[in-house]
């Protein structure tokens, strides 16, 4: 996907903000629990995307390698009626390059994908906390609002439409996913049809599937 870039600053040190995906490093600091890559899509990606119908969006729950991310999204689209177009090649696109660049950041060989479409609830949870890395990207809906637990609920942050965020839970060394909130809006819109993305590695405990016992929704 082909995006626009800008750089907002952050007033918590345990939230960063880049232009870049490199920004995601950040989260190699002790005192970062979370980092957001700033980027806001093409105009007509938005556009299209906005368009569908909450039936044309593709949703899934399943486990995988990064490189096979592409294919099976593909397969997905194909499944739910995506209209075949640049825009839905853009989509597929950059959903694989985030697992890629969340599988080295995790170091993990396999991730688990999730795409929920609909009226997704106000309160987005973390997920699993047992994860080590976890990031969420929305790319339909209204966008999120980000704080630290210890500061003011008027102290948030705007999260934009397609800006990634990745989160790090480690005892070790104090990041754990509960001492951040992420929220969507506070009345959220009947109307509003969302596209959230989530992607967590997968524990060696857990196995790795193969592509064919994967559980789509």
């Amino acid at each position: 996907m082909t995006l626009q870039y800008q750089h907002s600053p952050t007033p918590y040190e345990d939230l960063a903000i880049g232009k870049s995906p490199r920004v995601f490093l950040s989260l190699k600091k002790r005192e970062c629990k979370a980092a957001v890559w700033d980027r806001n899509p093409l105009a007509s990606f938005q556009t299209w995307l906005n368009g569908l119908e909450k039936e044309a969006l593709p949703q899934a729950r399943l486990i995988l390698r990064p490189e096979t991310v592409h294919e099976a999204l593909s397969h997905l689209c194909e499944d739910f009626g995506t209209p075949y177009c640049r825009e839905r090649d853009m989509l597929i696109g950059d959903i694989a390059a985030l697992a890629h660049m969340f599988s080295d950041v995790a170091a993990t060989q396999y991730i688990r994908l999730r795409l929920d479409a609909g009226d997704l609830p106000s309160d987005l949870i973390a997920g699993d906390k047992d994860a080590d890395v976890k990031l969420l990207c929305l790319y339909r809906g209204q966008n999120l609002k980000v704080r630290a637990q210890r500061t003011s609920p008027h102290n948030s942050m705007q999260v934009q439409l397609g800006a990634p965020i990745l989160f790090r839970s480690d005892a070790k060394v104090e990041m754990r996913f509960d001492k951040l909130e992420i929220k969507g809006p506070s009345k959220p819109d009947a109307s509003s049809i969302r596209l959230l993305l989530s992607l967590e590695a997968v524990t060696r405990s857990e196995g790795a599937p193969s592509l064919n016992n994967q559980t789509l929704h």
